[in-house]
């Protein structure tokens, strides 16, 4: 700090008041007891300031106890809002989780259902194939049992006709006795 010398009007009287003062401080020199006394007078004018100015600081003071004590309410209301919207959040986590849990075990009982139907379907396609097959032969059968039965019908007509034949072929020997003459109708 630099320093300035400063030229200062005063009494004998004040001189030599000021010089006492200073050296019964144990002030290294003049400079910093007139320092000293400088604060001193302005601290002096703030008390003075502050005994004028104390009921609007007390005021201030109470106004700004009350809004500590709003926001102090308020920041509580948050907190148990935040806290309630924290268990809400939780509570409709853990009801989602257990949906997708439920969902996940239908998925898998669905697969399991699944793989059963899909047996299922794999035998009956086997047994509709068994069937089909078992038609097939019945029919082919059916149809050597019809051509049987055509060329049985084929040959009993045969027979008959030959039977016929036969028949006609063969006729009774004519008996001694003879037959009385035919009338010619008239």
């Amino acid at each position: 700090m630099s320093t300035t010398t400063m030229a200062i009007r005063a009494t004998d009287e004040v001189k030599a008041k000021f010089d006492e003062l200073a050296s019964l401080g144990n002030f290294e020199n003049k400079s910093e007891f007139l320092k000293r006394l400088l604060t001193q007078y302005e601290l002096e004018g703030k008390k003075q300031q502050v005994s004028v100015m104390k009921p609007a600081i007390e005021a201030v003071e109470e106004l700004s106890s009350r809004l500590l004590e709003v926001l102090n309410g308020t920041a509580a209301l948050l907190l148990t809002r935040e806290e309630k919207q924290s268990l809400d959040f939780e509570e409709m986590k853990t009801e989602m989780q257990d949906r997708i849990d439920g969902l996940e075990n239908e998925r898998v009982a669905d697969g399991e259902r699944i793989a059963v139907f899909e047996a299922e379907l794999a035998e009956s396609k086997a047994e509709i194939e068994s069937l089909e097959n078992a038609l097939k032969d019945k029919e082919a059968l059916l149809k050597a049992h019809k051509d049987s039965a055509d060329a049985q019908g084929k040959l009993d007509s045969i027979l008959t006709m030959m039977q016929a034949q036969a028949q006609a072929q063969v006729k009774p020997k004519p008996t001694s006795r003879k037959a009385a003459p035919e009338k010619k109708p008239e």
